[in-house]
C-alpha cells in the first residue's frame, strides 16, 4: 500500500459475514457500524462477495476491541467476524 494509511497492513484487517436472506443497503450498514464502533483510527469496508466484507481497521487495538464485542445486529441482520 503506497501512502501507508494503515501501517500495520493486513494484520489489522478482518473478514466478516452479514447473515441475512435479503442484504440491507451496504453503504447504510457501513455508515452505522463506523458510527457505533468509536474506533481510534479510520475503518474501511470492502465488499468481497454477497454478504462477505473485508473490514480494514486502522490499528490492531481497534480490531481487537471490535472483535471482542461481536457479533453485531443491525436492521435484523447478524454481522460476525472473523469469517
Amino acid at each position: 500500500m503506497n501512502g501507508e494509511k494503515n501501517p500495520q497492513g493486513f494484520e489489522s484487517w478482518a473478514v466478516g459475514k452479514i447473515m441475512v436472506i435479503e442484504l440491507p443497503n451496504r453503504e447504510a450498514t457501513y455508515r452505522v457500524f463506523k458510527s457505533i464502533w468509536f474506533t481510534k483510527e479510520e475503518v474501511d469496508f470492502v465488499a468481497l462477495k454477497e454478504g462477505v466484507v473485508l473490514v480494514k481497521f486502522g490499528c490492531l487495538e481497534d480490531r481487537s476491541r471490535i472483535l471482542n464485542l461481536m457479533p453485531w445486529l443491525f436492521d435484523n441482520c447478524l454481522f460476525s467476524m472473523p469469517f
